[in-house]
């Protein structure tokens, strides 16, 4: 990796938000999995909690690439943190209307 990147404002700027965001995703998955294995004590549902959090992402992970070669990198950046933002807002207004995060919640949306 080229030092004199890390220099450039905009550049630094950008990859410690992706970095922000991306722990905040990692972050967030792992406690879905860990609600899972305390609310239904299976380790078979909490490993399967992980894997379908990680489905999404091999799957589209090839397809993704070539819409990042084709469209601008910075707006799709953007767009979809903005996207993830505000889905894990509405489930935490959910969680602090209703005390709680359930199957039915989900089923509701």
């Amino acid at each position: 990796m080229n030092v004199k990147l890390l220099k450039e404002k905009n550049f630094s700027l950008l990859m410690f938000g992706k970095f922000i965001s991306l722990t905040g995703t990692q972050m967030q998955e792992f406690a879905l999995s860990l609600y899972v294995l305390k609310i239904t004590g299976s380790a078979t549902l909490f490993a399967s909690v992980i894997i379908v959090a990680m489905i999404p992402q091999l799957l589209l992970s090839p397809i993704a690439g070539v819409f990042a070669d084709w469209l601008d990198r910075k707006k799709i950046i953007v767009y979809l943190d903005i996207i993830s933002g505000i889905l894990v807002g509405i489930f935490a207004t959910i969680y602090m209307i209703n005390g709680e995060l359930t199957y039915h919640t989900y089923m509701r949306l």
